[in-house]
């Protein structure tokens, strides 16, 4: 075993998930912000982004 761990596509494949949950997280939050402008209800806006986070922590705990 005398190849090296961080080659240049496993550099680029670990940046890609990043940018992806990254991505991910712009998006429930953006949705969440839509949800309240258009209803102007905290309550709603909590619950849906509440929603959105299930199953992120599902994910992690199995």
């Amino acid at each position: 075993m005398t190849q090296k761990l961080f080659t240049k596509n496993f550099v680029l494949l670990i940046l890609g998930q990043l940018t992806s949950l990254f991505g991910n997280l712009i998006l429930k939050l953006a949705l969440s912000m839509y949800v309240l402008e258009v209803t102007g209800s905290a309550s709603i806006f909590a619950g849906i982004l509440s929603i959105a986070t299930i199953p992120t922590i599902v994910r992690v705990v199995y």
